[in-house]
């Protein structure tokens, strides 16, 4: 853990990213969002390679909605604590 100012000056901040978290790749949402493009460049390729073959709007759509839920778990994780009244930090 990284303990002190992480996100800028006097914030006192406690930064879990600095050590081991579990499962950050899926809370962070970066496997959605690289599953997702992926997906759709897949799609995208298969189209291109195979002519006559029309571009899969449901696959395209499945990798839209892959990348919107890893969009929104980027939104809402937060990785770091703030250190106010609820807690404190003390050496011992």
């Amino acid at each position: 853990m990284e303990i002190g100012d992480v996100l800028g000056t006097h914030t006192a901040q406690i930064l879990p990213g600095a050590g081991h978290v579990h499962f950050y790749w899926i809370k962070n949402g970066w496997i959605f969002r690289v599953a997702g493009a992926v997906y759709a460049a897949v799609n995208l390729f298969n189209a291109l390679v195979y002519k006559n073959q029309p571009v899969d709007w449901v696959g395209i759509a499945v990798a839209a909605g892959l990348i919107a839920i890893g969009e929104l778990l980027k939104l809402t994780c937060k990785p770091n604590f703030k250190l106010d009244k609820k807690y404190t930090l003390t050496t011992g």
